[in-house]
């Protein structure tokens, strides 16, 4: 899900608008209106595979 900071409470770390974030604990809705925001976390993508290094031989 897309970090959306009126929708969402980020409970830990760091995230912009647009980030991705994984839902903790879900927010609630009458109607139209935001009763409780969803509390969620930022989604860390796995970092590449670091390449060898090269031995200059």
């Amino acid at each position: 899900m897309d970090y959306d900071p009126r929708h969402h409470d980020l409970l830990e770390g760091i995230a912009q608008p647009g980030d991705r974030v994984t839902i903790c604990h879900a927010g609630y809705y009458h109607g139209d209106r935001l009763l409780f925001r969803a509390k969620v976390k930022p989604t860390y993508s796995p970092l590449p595979p670091s390449s060898p290094m090269d031995s200059g031989d």
